[in-house]
């Protein structure tokens, strides 16, 4: 058997781990367009508030990894799969013409492909100091624009505003965040959590400026970013994060015949519309859902390599965002929708929320400075329980 994994992130090399461990004889070769792998792309802000190099975020030694039989390239970019000849073309750095790697089974792990872009003026005009946080070499450039800058800008109520927000505020920069909405992370919080996560960001120094506009950026005599133009002014600003979500499909994917809506189409088990084709971590869209944290993809990658390898089973998801923020506990579970909070409990120190369906059943929550609780609000999200919140906290 021959296993062809198109990216090098947690997902794809968690695959390859977990078919080796009960395959020792198939062949497998993972292809990635990166620089180094694997690595902790949760930690990538540290790279860009200058605090420890790139090469120090590895979380698997490649020369072990090919030990045991799995073939890492690196900087090798897939450019093209023939679903015909069931063959994956790609160009590495180490070789000016195109090369191809067979395949009895393909994964595809790319993840995002790319951070999204906002689509204003002067973006893509080659302006200095727009920034980008996907991968290492974003990381990397980050730091070394960032040297020196009297004024940043945040754009996006995202998670990845937070690491830009870390980024900044490290650096002694003063910082504004912009969000076209009328709260931070409004797909996931309710309106009360909102406010709590706000007012942690407000404690950073940082200003937000809501229901905001960006109409397009302006530029100084050497080419640096000068200011940001608004539908409520003009801000000087010198260096800005853009932080609005990730692309998921590359032309790779476009012209493979594989199916894609805002990711990979697949099933639980993670098979395409194109037989001995599958896709896992943040590209795939499982039954209509996508997801983007270093939990679900590794769940992910353990679930696939379990099922190449015999096992009957499906994909089950946690659907679980856990984020240290600004030194405080922010765990996310489920569905929290933010129009229909059911029950909640706060006060100065920590905050539970969680959410039911029409059948009563909890299907999303929230828990900020409250880890004695996460387990508790975990437990009720994963079962769809109908209890109260007050039942699931002493339970």
């Amino acid at each position: 058997m021959k296993y062809v994994i198109i990216g090098g992130g947690i997902s794809g090399v968690t695959v390859a781990e977990k078919i080796r461990l009960k395959d020792r004889s198939s062949s497998i070769n993972i292809l990635s367009n990166e620089p180094i792998l694997p690595y902790s792309r949760i930690t990538i802000s540290s790279v860009a508030s200058g605090n420890i190099p790139g090469n120090k975020l590895v979380i698997r030694n490649i020369d072990k990894m090919n030990n045991e039989g799995i073939s890492i390239r690196i900087n090798s970019e897939a450019k093209h799969i023939d679903i015909d000849r069931k063959v994956v073309i790609f160009k590495s750095n180490n070789n000016s013409s195109d090369e191809e790697v067979p395949y009895d089974k393909l994964i595809i792990s790319t993840g995002g492909a790319y951070a999204r872009h906002l689509g204003v003026a002067g973006e893509d005009e080659g302006i200095k100091n727009i920034e980008y946080l996907y991968n290492v070499n974003d990381a990397e450039k980050i730091n070394n624009d960032s040297t020196n800058k009297k004024s940043a800008g945040i754009i996006g109520g995202a998670f990845i505003s937070v690491d830009f927000i870390n980024i900044f505020t490290s650096k002694n920069i003063p910082t504004t965040l912009f969000l076209r909405g009328n709260g931070f992370l409004s797909r996931y919080l309710n309106i009360n959590a909102q406010k709590i996560i706000e007012e942690f960001i407000k404690e950073k120094d940082v200003k937000i400026l809501k229901n905001i506009n960006i109409n397009k950026f302006n530029k100084d005599e050497d080419n640096n970013l000068k200011s940001i133009e608004t539908d409520n002014g003009i801000y000087d600003i010198d260096i800005v994060g853009i932080g609005v979500g990730i692309e998921r499909i590359t032309d790779l994917i476009k012209t493979s015949g594989i199916k894609y809506m805002n990711g990979i189409s697949v099933n639980k088990r993670f098979e395409t519309n194109i037989p001995d084709v599958y896709a896992c971590g943040d590209i795939a869209e499982i039954e209509g859902n996508t997801f983007g944290d270093w939990l679900s993809a590794r769940l992910m990658g353990e679930t696939l390599g379990a099922i190449l390898t015999g096992e009957n089973i499906h994909f089950e998801e946690e659907h679980v965002n856990t984020l240290n923020m600004f030194g405080h506990n922010v765990c996310i579970f489920g569905n929290p929708t933010c129009d229909n909070v059911n029950e909640e409990v706060f006060d100065s120190n920590m905050y539970v929320s969680i959410n039911k369906d029409y059948d009563n059943r909890i299907v999303g929550g929230i828990c900020i400075d409250s880890k004695i609780h996460m387990n508790q609000i975990k437990k009720a999200v994963k079962n769809k329980v109908s209890l109260s919140l007050e039942q699931v906290l002493n339970s």
